[in-house]
């Protein structure tokens, strides 16, 4: 089992420093483990139609190893979002808009490489939601948006209860055509952290 808290912004010059799970993996069996998680995420680059719009996110991760094999591990992860918050820096609402919301990412893979190495590569995709107050990221949208998003990166560990990690990751945040206006937010994230495990 993998536990973790992280907050975030969106549409910065990214940043991120966080606690992600740790799994201490072999070819004969499954195994579980926590970890604590916070950090700073922010893009490099945005692209969608909704400029000058920020997006932070705190959340729960919840990660379990399905299989494991000699060099490689699939593992599944659920985040959850009791706070996320979007500010619209721009808006027609009003002169500084800030939405509340919260939501779920409950179907999440993560694939670890590199089992025996102190070099652990990783690729990892979720899918999930975002319900706010009010229409984001603009009026005549929705409340209700869905929230994929596909990564990549290294894990170095330091001890094998501790690890630095380097990644990428694409979030894309949509109602996927459910409401009259839907011109989405893209974030590309950079992001850098520390990692500490308990099994």
């Amino acid at each position: 089992m993998a536990c973790s808290f992280q907050f975030g912004f969106f549409k910065l010059p990214s940043l991120e420093v966080h606690r992600p799970p740790h799994i201490t993996l072999s070819s004969e069996g499954r195994t579980n483990s926590a970890s604590g998680q916070e950090g700073l995420r922010i893009p490099t680059c945005s692209s969608g139609k909704t400029p000058d719009t920020s997006l932070f996110l705190a959340g729960l991760r919840y990660g379990r190893i399905l299989a494991a094999w000699e060099s490689v591990s699939l593992e599944y992860t659920l985040d959850i979002f009791p706070a996320a918050v979007v500010f619209d820096h721009h808006s027609a609402r009003r002169r500084d808009s800030t939405i509340y919301g919260a939501g779920l990412s409950p179907l999440g893979l993560k694939v670890n490489f590199g089992q025996q190495s102190w070099i652990k590569p990783f690729l990892g995709a979720s899918v999930g939601f975002l319900y706010f107050e009010e229409d984001v990221p603009v009026r005549h949208s929705s409340r209700f948006n869905f929230t994929p998003e596909v990564g990549l990166g290294f894990q170095f560990f330091l001890t094998p209860k501790t690890a630095l990690s380097l990644g990428y990751k694409y979030h894309h945040i949509s109602n996927a055509g459910t409401a009259r206006r839907n011109p989405g937010v893209d974030s590309n994230v950079i992001y850098a952290g520390f990692s500490f495990f308990t099994p």
